[in-house]
């Protein structure tokens, strides 16, 4: 953020530009993190900007120092589209004496929710009675009425159950438990054969997706059965008018205003209309095909579609497009587009539109003000905006067998119920309280033209950044590294590359003890490393602190991503190093004895079947002899370091394959460690093709 007051009296260490980082969170910055910069000047308003997730937003607000010593503010963060919704900063605090300003974000759009279970969830069976000792298997299937009473499909035991609004007593509407069929008739004279998705129309009739039949039933008020549309048994795709239609596993139903009802089938990746007077098409999809195309009617493809919500502010369908792991937004006229996540990039990651990631979105529900509720193993948000967040934990925190696979809205409290299969229960999702914010502390920048940075900050530091997943190939396995320059007003610039070659550019301004906030975005938008690091003044030691950390969300399968597509979730890495004199003697700064071989490369991880180790010579002054016959060198290794930056390039052929592999990194030394060597990675091709995937390994520059 950046932010201007001035109030008479502001004591001195409150005036100025105060820089820091802000924490990894769901809600605020999609697990990204971000800066902040905060410029406090004397008129007691408030301006400047927060840059979450990479995007830059300016803030607004006033000034309160009625409280003390310590002024406070409550300020708001714009945010652009004005559909995202505004944040707040709240609880900032400017610490006098302190040179630090402390502050929380929130997302007012979200809630912290308490999660429990209502009803059932014993264990799978079958038992009428109070909703503590009610048992379901399997249950796939809910609908609401106005008075709160409504109906859950009870896929494993073939019936449909009634929940009594004001004692919440279970009890069976419809079907014979334990007893599959699709005999129409009143009752428990009536028969299903897994029955799923439901939906009410305005008078009050039950809609069944009876899945394995192929059907859509209909349930009276009064529990009188009949086929709506489709024939029991012949389950494939065909339009038509009532029995004539066929289906071949509809799963989910919901209504328009218009009376129309439609029927996501999962199995023919298809999105049906039904009209009220029956007449069935197709709305968007081509039976039994799959895919990730988006366009109107059959052009369009689904990978399993399974829930299915209208929401009346965007006068639209949204699918739960399960194997795509997205939500499709339908027109009414059949028109699909992507309305969140990424087709067939699956993940677990917050984000706006298409940067946030599904694992497996089975349900869907509207609240009817444009805000959706998606069933993803927890129950995720989508805010009008676009916004997804994760808005609840998993109710079994033990074994995470949750399976929410239907949901519906209270009508009275707007409470989300979830139907869980795994569970065999209802589970209700109540909003409690706002949700907790991240934390943020920034830094002041003391530092001026007359006031400088001590002589002994000023200058060039390089670091390695090691992994904490070494012999973990699911994360890059080599070192990434970085530079800083700090000049005499305090701006600390810094470069390099993350292990995977990614390039980490940034500048901030030192703090008054050292500190140096990084963050880099990375992945155009989709993944950052960042965490607090500070220079040690008295040892010119460079390294990070707890929260150092680096995550990639998965790619986009349209995106040409040649190292960990699937991305890498959040996991810490470790800088380390120091002051770097720019070396007129490699030598020295590496503390080497002059000879031959006085020094060596090693590769390790990053697809070799063994460790590969070159020995080379350093000569003074800056020397660097890599043997060139085959004899002493198989690899082909190929080295050039260059002494005023530190950093080192070069090539490789392991084994005679015929494949190079490219290397760099940075020689670094740290005094509290008290090592001096070169850190890097090398990206190695499976293959010759220009395109084929790189293998991430790690590098090491060692004197012998």
């Amino acid at each position: 953020l950046t932010v201007s007051w001035q109030v008479d009296g502001l004591d001195p260490t409150l005036v100025g530009t105060f820089y820091g980082l802000v924490p990894r969170h769901s809600f605020t910055n999609f697990g990204l993190g971000g800066t902040v910069q905060i410029t406090t000047a004397g008129t007691g308003v408030v301006s400047g900007s927060v840059t979450l997730a990479g995007v830059k937003y300016p803030v607004v607000g006033t000034l309160d120092k009625t409280v003390g010593n310590d002024p406070t503010a409550s300020l708001i963060i714009k945010r652009t589209p004005l559909a995202l919704g505004d944040l707040i900063l709240d609880e900032v605090t400017l610490e006098t004496g302190g040179n630090r300003l402390s502050g929380v974000i929130r997302d007012p759009q979200f809630d912290t929710v308490q999660s429990q279970m209502d009803i059932g969830g014993s264990g799978a069976g079958f038992q009428n009675g109070p909703g503590d000792t009610a048992q379901f298997d399997s249950p796939s299937g809910i609908a609401i009425r106005g008075d709160e009473g409504g109906y859950i499909a009870d896929t494993g035991n073939q019936v449909i159950r009634a929940v009594d609004g004001n004692t919440g007593n279970v009890s069976t509407f419809v079907g014979q438990v334990g007893v599959s069929g699709s005999s129409d008739g009143s009752g428990t004279a009536a028969r299903f054969n897994g029955p799923e998705g439901m939906a009410l129309d305005a008078a009050g009739n039950l809609y069944v997706a009876d899945a394995l039949n192929g059907t859509i039933r209909k349930v009276t008020p009064e529990g009188l059965v009949s086929t709506f549309a489709g024939q029991a048994g012949d389950r494939r795709n065909l339009n038509g008018t009532g029995t004539a239609a066929r289906f071949h596993t509809p799963t989910s139903l919901c209504f328009d205003p218009a009376g129309n009802l439609y029927v996501a089938d999962r199995v023919d990746h298809t999105i049906r209309k039904i009209t009220p007077a029956g007449v069935v098409t197709t709305l968007a999809g081509k039976a039994g095909l799959t895919g990730t195309i988006n366009g109107a009617g059959a052009a369009a493809r689904f990978n399993q579609p399974q829930g299915i919500a209208y929401d009346p502010l965007q006068k639209a369908l949204f699918v739960a497009d399960t194997q795509n792991f997205a939500i499709r937004k339908v027109t009414l006229t059949g028109t699909v587009t992507t309305y969140a996540g990424s087709l067939g990039a699956s993940g677990f990651v917050s984000g706006i539109g298409g940067n946030a990631r599904f694992a497996a979105p089975i349900a869907i529900v509207s609240d009817g003000a444009g805000t959706l509720i998606v069933a993803d193993r927890v129950l995720r948000q989508i805010t009008p905006g676009g916004v997804v967040s994760t808005v609840t934990e998993f109710v079994d925190d033990v074994g995470r067998t949750d399976l929410p696979v239907a949901l519906a809205i209270t009508p009275g409290d707007g409470n989300v119920i979830s139907v869980d299969a795994a569970l065999h229960g209802l589970v209700s999702h109540e909003g409690i309280s706002a949700s907790q914010g991240i934390g943020i502390e920034a830094h002041r920048g003391t530092w001026t033209a007359t006031n400088s940075v001590p002589t002994d900050l000023i200058g060039n530091y390089t670091a390695g950044i090691e992994t904490s997943q070494l012999g973990d190939a699911f994360y890059p396995q080599g070192d990434g590294y970085a530079t800083l320059a700090v000049t005499r007003t305090g701006t600390a610039t810094w470069a390099g590359r993350a292990a995977d070659g990614s390039p980490l550019t940034g500048s901030t301004v030192i703090g008054p003890a050292g500190e140096v906030p990084l963050h880099v975005m990375l992945y155009k938008g989709t993944g950052s490393l960042q965490g607090p690091t500070f220079i040690e003044i008295a040892t010119g030691d460079w390294v990070s602190e707890p929260g150092f950390d680096w995550a990639k969300t998965a790619q986009p399968i349209s995106v040409i991503d040649r190292s960990y597509r699937e991305g890498f979730i959040t996991h810490e890495v470790t800088l380390n190093g120091g002051k770097y004199t720019p070396a007129n003697q490699l030598l020295n700064f590496l503390d080497l004895a002059a000879g031959s071989e006085n020094a060596y490369l090693e590769f390790t991880q990053g697809g070799l079947a063994q460790a590969i180790e070159q020995n080379f010579t350093i000569t003074a002054p800056n020397g660097v002899s890599v043997p060139t016959s085959t004899t002493l060198n198989p690899d082909v290794v190929r080295l050039t370091v260059t002494p005023s930056t530190g950093l080192f390039t070069g090539t490789f052929i392991p084994g005679g394959s015929g494949v190079k592999a490219n290397f760099a990194g940075v020689l670094s030394r740290n005094s509290a460690s008290n090592f001096r060597r070169g850190f890097g990675h090398f990206l190695l091709p499976t293959t010759s093709a220009p395109t084929s995937l790189l293998q991430v390994g790690r590098v090491r520059l060692q004197g012998r």
